[in-house]
């Protein structure tokens, strides 16, 4: 290299500096490749937790079609109900209009 001509010493200062620059962003790359793979690692775990924490929240709802189906029965039977009850309030409504048309005719004859 002592023979080299000043233009050539210039290009292999070049290159040495060139290798030492491109070596210090290979090496912050990794090291940020390092960082991103823990970040990663971070947030996989967190996830992982929150998997099981949405389950044992959803655990403690009842499903929609469940619902839909119970909340349709319960309603039938309210309607059945409704007309029982109805039925029943007619059969005393005849039934007093019948004692009274009784006590009407027993008091009329006395």
């Amino acid at each position: 290299m002592d023979e080299c001509t000043p233009d050539v010493r210039v290009i292999w200062v070049e290159l040495r500096f060139l290798r030492t620059l491109i070596e210090a962003t290979r090496q912050g790359d990794m090291r940020a490749l390092e960082l991103q793979a823990r970040e990663y690692e971070r947030r996989l775990k967190e996830l992982n937790n929150s998997h099981q924490t949405a389950a044992e929240r959803y655990s403690h709802f009842v499903p929609r079609d469940l619902h839909d189906r119970e909340f349709a029965r319960v309603d039938k039977e309210a309607a059945s109900l409704s007309r029982l009850v109805w039925v029943g309030v007619g059969i005393v409504l005849i039934g007093e209009i019948i004692l009274w048309v009784m006590l009407n005719h027993v008091a009329k004859t006395l």
